[in-house]
């Protein structure tokens, strides 16, 4: 403790003897006994109030490693299983850390990659062939071009059979018709029929038996024409001049080349 503190110690308990507390034999007694004691703890503590601040001065004593035969036995063993930086011994850390980076450069190499001075990956853009289908025009199969829609009359029939056409596929398109319609308008004939005729023949899409007058059957369904083919009516025991109505509808596409 420093001579300092104890000195304001010692002055305290002078005035405490001369000037506060009573002065008998007994009191003076009694504080000189404690303050003895204090006086006693605070030398032998390792403790210093500074008698500027009043603060505690704490001292800090450090404790180098222990040098004994043990603990450098435990160091050396640690040493050797981290193993030296270069050429380090199997079974080592730094053994094992050689192996993986040897290996994860051997996987760098092998694989498509490309790493420049600065250790920035280089990559290779490949261009790869495509193949685009275009909506509609030239050689495209069945692009979608247009709204195929045509009625068509005959007015003045022979009595008998008659037939009436529609208008030809033109060169380079295909037809897909989808619905078409007959009316006869007069006499009721026996028989009532729509045709698709192409490739020499003619395919039957609708017969009508013993139809009734002034009354459309409608036929629906899918049917491809090509360039040349065309849609037909055919009524027969028809009534000299008497009418035959023909419709249909579809949509017209690019034949393929």
């Amino acid at each position: 403790m420093g001579t300092a503190t104890e000195q304001s110690l010692r002055n305290i308990l002078t005035e405490l003897e001369s000037d506060t507390l009573p002065t008998n034999a007994a009191t003076q007694t009694t504080l000189a006994a404690i303050l003895a004691e204090l006086l006693a703890k605070l030398e032998t503590a390792d403790l210093n109030i500074d008698p500027v601040t009043g603060y505690l001065d704490v001292l800090v004593q450090g404790s180098a490693l222990p040098t004994d035969a043990a603990t450098q036995t435990t160091l050396a063993a640690i040493l050797a299983l981290i193993g030296a930086l270069t050429s380090p011994a199997a079974g080592t850390v730094n053994k094992q850390l050689a192996d993986i980076l040897t290996e994860l450069g051997a996987k760098l190499e092998t694989a498509d990659l490309n790493l420049d001075a600065t250790k920035d990956l280089q990559v290779d853009v490949k261009t790869v062939p495509t193949t685009t289908v275009l909506s509609q025009g030239g050689d495209k199969i069945f692009a979608f071009e247009s709204i195929v829609e045509e009625a068509v009359l005959d007015s003045a029939l022979a009595a008998g059979t008659n037939t009436l056409n529609g208008t030809a596929v033109p060169t380079g398109k295909v037809w897909q018709v989808t619905q078409a319609g007959v009316q006869y308008v007069g006499t009721a004939p026996t028989r009532l029929e729509i045709r698709a005729f192409g490739l020499a023949t003619a395919l039957e899409v609708l017969d009508q038996a013993t139809p009734l007058a002034s009354h459309w059957y409608v036929w629906s369904g899918t049917i491809y024409l090509q360039a040349g083919d065309y849609m037909m009516a055919r009524v027969e025991t028809a009534t000299a001049t008497d009418d035959l109505y023909l419709r249909y509808a579809g949509v017209q596409m690019d034949a393929p080349s």
